[in-house]
């Protein structure tokens, strides 16, 4: 049954109007837009994240191999930037952000 008047204010906002039919999938399809937008902003900004921390990854390991070259002394003589690097660089593998982009 549709509204004959085509005006919801006379039909009181019932479901079976048509334009209050209308207006309720409208009103979804934004929701579900803003939703899909959202997504894509998280997607786009995890992606710049996980480069960032990609690059800085590789700037690491060769500060690691620059570091290492000038030492010759016995591992535990290294100095403590070695653990700490490795300890970024593991947290960097194996970021959730990493596998946000998975998906």
């Amino acid at each position: 049954m549709s509204c004959k008047y085509n005006n919801c204010e006379h039909c009181g906002y019932k479901p079976e109007c048509e334009i209050y039919k209308e207006n309720a999938e409208l009103k979804k399809k934004a929701e579900n837009l803003q939703k899909y937008l959202d997504t894509q902003n998280c997607y786009r900004e995890c992606a710049e994240t996980w480069l960032k921390l990609t690059e800085a990854k590789k700037l690491i390991k060769e500060l690691l191999r620059a570091v290492e070259s000038s030492y010759s002394v016995l591992s535990w003589q290294r100095p403590p930037i070695k653990a700490e690097a490795e300890q970024f660089i593991s947290e960097v593998e194996n970021s959730s952000c990493q596998g946000n982009l998975d998906n």
